[in-house]
């Protein structure tokens, strides 16, 4: 089963909080799970407009960085945990 590219993002961009994550790493981490970049700009669209991450110009002006907002509406059952597997990337929806 795949997993959807919204949970995939909000769970890098808090395993990175307090951190900015620029856009590129954001959609390198995307593609990692087969995800188009396109796809996961849209993502990030959506996911700042409901709430989940924030985002702003970096510190030269030359790029965006996301962040994962603190007080965002998110629940346990939407956390990831990726698998050790050097192989390949497996992820699992912890219930």
């Amino acid at each position: 089963m795949k997993i959807s590219l919204s949970k995939i993002l909000k769970d890098y961009l808090r395993d990175n909080y307090p951190y900015w994550v620029k856009k590129g790493a954001v959609e390198k981490w995307g593609q990692s799970f087969g995800y188009l970049g396109d796809n996961v700009a849209r993502t990030c669209r959506k996911l700042q407009s409901e709430g989940y991450i924030e985002k702003k110009p970096s510190s030269t002006g030359k790029s965006i960085v996301y962040r994962f907002l603190t007080n965002s509406p998110i629940k346990d059952s939407e956390i990831i945990e990726e698998t050790t597997s050097l192989e390949q990337k497996q992820t699992k929806i912890l219930l």
